[in-house]
């Protein structure tokens, strides 16, 4: 069954339900038509971590990551073979996911593992398959503490700024809509990454538990 739009509403709801267990927040935002430029369809935060994550109807279907965008998946690839610097902040918050065929489970995986050692193997050859992760098992590293499968804001956004200069020739920003309360009216608002970022929860400091409120969205 294709029905990508479920399979990410499915996990996005796993994701809600284990944030509100953990006590931990957590918040989505559909990246739309600017997939092609981020390769991803969404933008998933827990406090002010950030995580990138294409997501797929079946492992069927995980093959038209690299052969609908084979240009930017190859320099993808090409240049994350080169950056051992970016290619360590890649496997931390840019994923894969998807819905396996047989028994309906949730997978994810680092996006590098699938798309470039599947379609452009000979970018990666000290870089191995691995068993993706179900949806339980990255949610527990998701919102552990520290959180992982993600990256704090000044890493993510190197990330985002290395990743559209590789894929498309020039360093673009994320801008999402996100919900804002202006004269008494709920709006979507168009919000840049550094305007994200800044209203976000500060992640608590390990030994304190404490935590800076910042505006909410």
């Amino acid at each position: 069954m294709d029905n990508e739009p479920g399979v990410i509403s499915v996990f996005k709801e796993a994701l809600r339900d284990a944030a509100q267990q953990s006590g931990k927040p957590f918040k989505d935002f559909p990246l739309g038509s600017q997939d092609r430029q981020f390769l991803a369809d969404d933008l998933w935060t827990t406090y002010d971590n950030f995580a990138l994550v294409e997501s797929k109807a079946g492992e069927h279907k995980l093959s038209t990551e690299y052969k609908d965008k084979d240009d930017r998946t190859k320099k993808l690839c090409e240049e994350l073979h080169r950056n051992t610097e970016m290619a360590e902040l890649h496997a931390k918050c840019h994923r894969i996911a998807w819905r396996e065929n047989e028994t309906g489970r949730l997978l994810s995986s680092e996006y590098r593992r699938v798309v470039c050692l599947e379609g452009w193997p000979k970018t990666c050859p000290h870089v191995y398959t691995n068993k993706p992760l179900t949806i339980d098992i990255f949610t527990a590293g998701f919102f552990g503490e520290p959180p992982n499968y993600s990256l704090p804001a000044e890493d993510f956004k190197r990330y985002v700024r290395w990743l559209t200069k590789t894929i498309t020739g020039e360093t673009r920003d994320i801008v999402v809509l996100a919900r804002k309360i202006i004269n008494g009216e709920t709006i979507a608002a168009s919000t840049s990454l550094n305007e994200l970022a800044a209203c976000l929860t500060t992640t608590p400091k390990l030994n304190t538990g404490n935590s800076s409120n910042k505006m909410k969205m």
